[in-house]
């Protein structure tokens, strides 16, 4: 009796433990062992590329949104440091502003300071010249109230004298 192959259909001898053909087992059950081997093995490569094409697909769908949250982010992020910059420009304008107002002040004070000085300056030289004149004419002067003494002195004297005469 001879043994048919399961795989090509041959005829095989009967003490043969694989088909002379394919190579293949002539026994039902490793034959079957085989093939079910076989059909597992390529389905769990199906299965592999297909969680690896799902796990790409997913990466890249997730990629997709972080460059576009990525992108708001970038977009939030230049208007706030336009923003920033916008008030420190501002800021820094008006720091020059007040810098300049200081200074501005500080010269009008400085003048009216100077035309204050100088007005006083020629005051006190005024009231100097004023003070050195009686200064000068002091001893004119005390010679003439010595003189005007003596004389309202010499006056009385004639008087009390006329008085007593009387």
């Amino acid at each position: 009796m001879s043994k048919r192959c399961y795989q090509c259909e041959r005829d095989n001898p009967a003490d043969q433990a694989f088909c002379g053909g394919c190579g293949s087992a002539l026994a039902l059950s490793d034959y079957i062992s085989k093939k079910v081997d076989e059909q597992l093995r390529d389905a769990i490569r199906d299965r592999d590329v297909v969680e690896t094409e799902s796990s790409i697909k997913v990466f890249e769908r997730a990629w997709g949104w972080v460059k576009i949250v990525g992108g708001i982010a970038a977009l939030l992020l230049a208007l706030v440091g336009v923003g920033v910059f916008w008030k420190v420009s501002d800021w820094w304008k008006s720091v020059d502003n007040a810098k300049q107002s200081v200074i501005n002040t500080a010269a009008t004070t400085r003048n009216e300071i100077a035309l204050a000085s100088s007005h006083s300056l020629q005051e006190v030289t005024v009231a100097s010249e004023k003070a050195k004149k009686p200064a000068k004419m002091l001893p004119l002067m005390l010679a003439e109230s010595r003189a005007s003494y003596r004389e309202h002195r010499f006056k009385l004297k004639l008087s009390y004298h006329e008085k007593l005469v009387l």
